[in-house]
């Protein structure tokens, strides 16, 4: 983030809301192995993996230049 706010020329400022309308663009989606997956551990039921936010993998691995272009078009146009 200390690099996008210094590439952009400002400060990101609170992203959440940003992550959440962006989430397609700015993030990999992290997904599963083919068929059922049984990530239970230790007779805790683990979590399914899904395209879209879910608690094992939160939104995926973010693009970091794609980040960075979603707020550099958001502070252009504030």
């Amino acid at each position: 983030m200390a690099r996008i706010n210094q590439n952009n020329g400002f400060p990101a400022g609170y992203l959440n809301t940003l992550l959440y309308s962006v989430q397609a663009s700015t993030f990999h989606t992290v997904s599963g192995a083919p068929g059922p997956a049984n990530n239970s551990f230790g007779g805790v039921k683990g979590y399914p993996v899904s395209p879209i936010w879910d608690a094992c993998t939160g939104l995926g691995s973010v693009d970091g230049q794609a980040l960075q272009a979603a707020l550099a078009a958001r502070g252009a146009g504030q």
